[in-house]
Parts: C-alpha cells; sequence; structure tokens
C-alpha cells in the first residue's frame, strides 16, 4: 500500500511540474515596460538588458539566463582603454598581443561582475527580460581595491624574484617573476605604479622587463664543441652533457630544455638540469653517414609558461625567444678490420671471395677498413663452409652456409647474422661449390652487408 501512494506521490509532482512549465508560455500579465524597447541611458550606470526563452525551463533557470544575458551585456560597456605608458602597450609592440589581451579582460570581467543591481524583471510570455545595472563610482571603488591588493602581492613576489636571481637561483626568479605578472594581468593596460626603494616605477613594466632579462641570461656551456664521435661507437658521457649557468656562471638547477638532434639516437628531447645543473644528453651512440651533426639545446618555453595560470601571461612566455645553444658533431666512419675462414667440404681454402664481397660492400658504404684487428673499432669474422647435397646422375649439389660475427673494440660479440641454403650445381662438386659460392658473394653484398650497416652503424 504504501509503495502505490509513493508512486501516486511522483506521478502527482511530476504533473504539477509539467503545468508549471506549461504557465511559462501563458501571455505577459503586465505591461511591458519602455526599457524592453529603448535600453535606458545613464552617465551614472553601466546598464545591461537580458532575455531568456521560458519553454521547458524552470523559473529558477530561465530568470538565471536572462540575469547572466544581462551581465554580458552590463560587462561590454566596461571598456579596456590601453595606456600609452602601460606594459601591455610594450607588449603589443613585440608580439602583437594587445586583441588577445583584451578578449581575455572582457571575460575576466564577465565572471567578476559584483554589486550590481536588478533594476525591474518582466515576464514576456515566452520570453523573461531582467533590466541590470552597476554604479561607475562603485565599480571603479571596488576596481582601485582589488588593484591595490594585487599591486602590494605582485611587489612582494617582484623583490622576492630580485633577491632570488641576486643568489644565482635563476629557475626559482623566473617562477616569482611570473607569478607577480599573473597577479596584476588585468591591469597591465593601466599604469602599475609603486614605490620600491623610495623611487616610483610603473611595476607591470619592471616585472616583464626583469622576466626577460632572467630568461635571457640562461647560458650553456659543453665540455668541448664540436665533439668528435665514431659512427656506431659509444659516445663519452661526459662529451654528451650540457651545462647550464646563469650570467655569473652559477650552475641552475631544474631548467626545462628541448632538444633536437639532425641525426639519429635521441631518445628524449625534454629533460630539465640535475642538482648540478647538468643536462644528460640521451644519446648512446652517433649513428650517421653525415660527417657532421648538430644537437641543438634550447630553453623550454612552453614548460616555462605553466608555471603561471593566466593563459595571457601563458602566452606572452611562450612568445619569448629562448636561450639557444648549438653543439657540432663531427662524425668519423668506423675503423674496421675483416677476417674470414672460407671452407670447400670442410677442407681450408686459399680463397677469400666473401670477405672481398664485404670489404667492397663496406667501402660503398664509406666504412675505413683497417690492416689490424687490434687498431680497428670493428672486428667482423665471416666463416664459411659447403656440403654435398643430394645429387643425381648427370648433376652435383652443393649447399653453402656463412656465419658473420661482429665484435667491438672490447671484443664484445654485438651482432650475428647466419646464411644457410645458398645452393650452387655443376658437373662436379668444385663447379658446384663455385657457383655456390658466387650466389653467397651476391647475397653477401645485396643483404648480408646491409643487415649489418642497419644493425651496428644507423
Amino acid at each position: 500500500m504504501q509503495r502505490i501512494l509513493l508512486i501516486l506521490l511522483v506521478l502527482t509532482l511530476s504533473f504539477l511540474s509539467g503545468c508549471e512549465v506549461l504557465k511559462n508560455s501563458q501571455k505577459p500579465k503586465e505591461p511591458k515596460p519602455e526599457w524592453v524597447d529603448k535600453r535606458p541611458s545613464s552617465g551614472l550606470h553601466y546598464v545591461g538588458i537580458g532575455s531568456a526563452r521560458k519553454a521547458g525551463m524552470s523559473p529558477d533557470a530561465y530568470k538565471e539566463n536572462a540575469r547572466n544575458s544581462a551581465l554580458n551585456v552590463l560587462s561590454s560597456e566596461i571598456s579596456v582603454n590601453i595606456s600609452s605608458s602601460s606594459v601591455i602597450n610594450t607588449i603589443e609592440t613585440d608580439y602583437q598581443l594587445s586583441e588577445t589581451y583584451e578578449r581575455q579582460i572582457q571575460t575576466s570581467s564577465d565572471r567578476n561582475i559584483q554589486g550590481y543591481e536588478v533594476v525591474d524583471t518582466w515576464d514576456g510570455g515566452e520570453i523573461f527580460w531582467m533590466y541590470c545595472r552597476l554604479s561607475k563610482a562603485k565599480y571603479q571603488t571596488q576596481k582601485a581595491k582589488k588593484k591595490t591588493a594585487a599591486l602590494q602581492q605582485a611587489k612582494t613576489k617582484y623583490l622576492q624574484a630580485n633577491e632570488l636571481r641576486s643568489k644565482g637561483k635563476q629557475y626559482e626568479a623566473i617562477g616569482s617573476y611570473v607569478d607577480a605578472f599573473s597577479d596584476i594581468t588585468d591591469y597591465l593596460a593601466e599604469p602599475t605604479d609603486v614605490l620600491i626603494d623610495s623611487n616610483r616605477v610603473d611595476l607591470g613594466t619592471n616585472v616583464y622587463r626583469d622576466l626577460i632579462q632572467s630568461i635571457n641570461e640562461v647560458r650553456f656551456e659543453s665540455k668541448e664543441n664540436p665533439v668528435f664521435a665514431t659512427s656506431g661507437m659509444h659516445v663519452a658521457s661526459d662529451l654528451m652533457e650540457i651545462r647550464i649557468i646563469n650570467k655569473s656562471g652559477n650552475t641552475v638547477q631544474n631548467m626545462p630544455v628541448v632538444l633536437s638532434f639532425s641525426g639519429s639516437g635521441l631518445l628524449n628531447n625534454k629533460l630539465s638540469s640535475d642538482q648540478n645543473g647538468v643536462i644528460h644528453v640521451p644519446i648512446n651512440k652517433v649513428t650517421s653517414k653525415n660527417q657532421m651533426e648538430t644537437l641543438t639545446v634550447e630553453l623550454d618555453m612552453l614548460t616555462l609558461s605553466r608555471l603561471s595560470k593566466d593563459i595571457f601571461i601563458r602566452t606572452v612566455i611562450r612568445k619569448i625567444p629562448p636561450p639557444t645553444y648549438k653543439l657540432v658533431i663531427n662524425v668519423q666512419s668506423p675503423l674496421i678490420f675483416i677476417e674470414s675462414s672460407e671452407k670447400n667440404f670442410s677442407k681450408t681454402s686459399n680463397q677469400s671471395n666473401l670477405k672481398s664481397a664485404l670489404f667492397q660492400a663496406m667501402a660503398k658504404n664509406n666504412m675505413r677498413i683497417s690492416n689490424s684487428a687490434t687498431e680497428a673499432d670493428f672486428v667482423i669474422r665471416i666463416e664459411s663452409d659447403t656440403h654435398n647435397t643430394e645429387a643425381s646422375s648427370y648433376q652435383k649439389s652443393v649447399s653453402l652456409q656463412y656465419l658473420v660475427s661482429v665484435f667491438d673494440s672490447n671484443k664484445r660479440l654485438i651482432y650475428t647474422k647466419n646464411e644457410t641454403d645458398i645452393m650452387g650445381y655443376g658437373d662436379s662438386l668444385d663447379e658446384a661449390s663455385n657457383e655456390a659460392y658466387s650466389e653467397g658473394i651476391n647475397r653477401m653484398k645485396r643483404k648480408t652487408a646491409n643487415s649489418i650497416f642497419q644493425a651496428v652503424f644507423n
């Protein structure tokens, strides 16, 4: 019984709600006020007339929509006047961002309208109207109060930034400059005068100037430049370290950078300096056919921009040209020694056809050939043999198999390639063996040499 009563109650409430929505479409009960068609003009107030359709909405919902509409119109009357002495004027000269700033300030005004009054409302049947206004004097008083508080807060952070910068804490100083800049975003188009050491200065201009200077003071240095590397071989880790310092030569910690490399082998392109101010470039070895590659290091302005939550300040920071450093890497081809043991039917042969084929292929790829295994960067060993396979009374068949092993200068095996079932045919075993080796030479040049080159030197 209780369940049935509950269901009836829900149905009744739904019916009444539907009736309320239907009522929203009734004809006006009161005459249309003059302000609906003719917007009031006032030198003392910002005025906003807004409206909202009622159909399908609760009274609270359509009234809120009408209020928001009126406040949007009201806030559009609050114009942004850019002072010729303001920092936004300098930013416009540098990066042409004044329109972006005006849009953001307009959006900020829409969100922060306070102290307005609802003068009148009118239910027009299908449309609900609202008339709001805000005292210009009251708005200016509120704005001045907020501006004073913002300037004081920004001034404190600006002075902290200067102190951090004087102590060589460049990253932390940049962060404090960004915070100070963000605090006064809403006032960058106006004079932002404050007293510092008994001198009246424009805070916005000073923060902007010192932020750029602190970024430009970031320097990069490396142990050697250019660096000499051998293709396919590991580069000494200390040669691939970039040290970040400020103008006084002090190391800078936590500074984000972006790396780009003209060659291949860069494992990660976004890093930050460690506690010693060092960037450890993640290139284990340089693999390149070019004689020179370039590593470019620059301050990561995108990451630095995220120190601010303010969209406009982020945009300004991303526009600042980053300090850049180029590390030149001169690349030489590796020195290779090739040795072979080429057999026929398990017997040592005086031939070295596979060795000669690999020699030609390596030389074609600009590899340097050594006459001594001890002086070489890499040693390539070829071991081959032929085997008599099934034969008919008319023709002999021979199978060739060879193994290529690559060792580094420390005699560590770093690559192997095994080729099997290379067939040769002939009237005699020697003729079939020669044909198998001829096929082996072709495979060595076309396939095996490229596999070695790609795996070890690329």
